[in-house]
């Protein structure tokens, strides 16, 4: 279960997770599943059974009664800045947004920090605390507790993160490492998104910076407590080094031979792009190779991949496949419209109990917005993988 507080780097956190388990898998909870009804339907549901992760903006009492179901986790960021990011990128909201927030469009920072709509109120006074605490009140509007000073949410917000593993937004790779370690992913999850919002802002002033330290007392007390835990955690893992355990079962891609797996249900993903829905694929970053980790019994095999060029002419004929180090030659069938068929020639699967590695390198990356004139995509893009495919041979 990942409790994501808001403006802590949830793009860059949920893009791993949806590496780690496959999208498919990934749960992301709205308010209208977080009613005690509807979380009993959802737990109880046998569409769960296909479910790896939860994730969304909901306070950890929400599942109060049903905590010791899941292994949660969760990130914390500096409170000054992730206030300040908060601004930024309401800034950028569209109209609607603002509204339902009681701003204007242009509002300043001073203007900002003086609003008083609860959902507002909340996030830029001590929002760590009060969605950590586990105190229904202090989500409550309808509660005196909700608008008053939350220093006493501070004990039993960090009596949570006892319970918790979490990381800091300021120690990202840290942060990944440790979940990884801790939720045993076969590799490092990656750490590829970036805060926009920092590009944009300017400092407050002194004035303005001492405001946002007096609404945000309790959570920069916790912050402080939880970044002391978080180094010593980060040591004893250093000391305690690699123990050579199996990744968990659930973040490995379990092929079934013959059958054509979307790669948003591929777990042990790493070197990806999001996966884009609309489209129905991920594309491979351009600054490493891109594995994913599979179990799938001993003997021959054959994998098929599903592929999209980022231009018609693309050569994806160059793209470079390895299984577990060794080199995997393979044809390409062009179809309509960029896509294409990627069959490989027949390699030896020795050892069934895995995880095995797959390893896809493209030759080069095209900026999209050269390959698409009028795109505001600022990456650089090569190859996107659609579905995967393991046959015997």
């Amino acid at each position: 279960m990942f409790v994501h507080i808001p403006k802590t780097a949830g793009t860059t956190f949920l893009t791993a997770l949806g590496a780690l388990f496959g999208e498919q898998h990934l749960r992301r909870l709205q308010d209208d599943d977080l009613h005690p009804d509807a979380i009993d339907a959802l737990i109880g549901s046998p569409a769960m059974t296909q479910v790896r992760c939860l994730a969304g903006h909901f306070p950890v009492h929400a599942f109060a009664e049903r905590w010791e179901r899941f292994q949660a986790f969760t990130m914390l960021r500096h409170p000054v800045d992730r206030v300040v990011s908060l601004f930024w990128f309401l800034r950028r909201s569209p109209e609607d947004v603002l509204a339902r927030m009681g701003l204007a469009p242009g509002f300043s920072l001073d203007e900002f920090l003086a609003g008083e709509v609860p959902e507002l109120f909340a996030q830029t006074r001590d929002g760590m605390c009060r969605m950590l605490c586990g105190d229904p009140t202090r989500s409550d509007p309808g509660h005196p507790a909700f608008w008053r000073p939350q220093v006493s949410a501070v004990a039993p917000a960090a009596a949570a993160l006892e319970r918790m593993g979490f990381g800091l937004v300021e120690e990202m790779g840290a942060s990944l490492r440790l979940v990884a370690a801790e939720m045993g992913a076969p590799f490092a999850l990656p750490n590829h998104a970036e805060n926009v919002s920092s590009r944009l802002a300017t400092p407050p002033t002194s004035g303005q910076m001492r405001r946002i330290v007096d609404l945000n007392t309790a959570d920069l007390a916790l912050y402080e407590m939880a970044r002391r835990r978080f180094q010593r955690r980060v040591a004893v893992h250093a000391a305690r080094g690699a123990d050579g355990s199996p990744p968990r079962p659930d973040a490995v891609w379990k092929a079934e031979l013959g059958r054509e797996t979307p790669i948003c249900a591929v777990a042990g993903r790493r070197g990806f792009h999001a996966y884009e829905p609309r489209i129905g694929l991920a594309w491979i970053r351009g600054d490493r190779s891109a594995d994913v980790a599979f179990a799938v019994p001993a003997g021959r095999r054959r994998l098929v991949l599903r592929v999209y060029g980022i231009t018609q002419d693309y050569p994806i004929g160059d793209l470079r496949l390895h299984v577990n180090g060794v080199a995997v030659r393979h044809r390409v069938v062009r179809d309509r419209g960029g896509w294409a068929e990627v069959r490989t020639r027949a390699f030896r699967i020795r050892d069934g109990e895995g995880p095995n590695l797959l390893s896809l390198s493209p030759p080069f990356q095209v900026p999209a917005a050269r390959a698409h004139p009028g795109s505001r995509d600022e990456r650089a893009l090569s190859v996107a993988i659609a579905t995967l495919r393991l046959d015997r041979a």
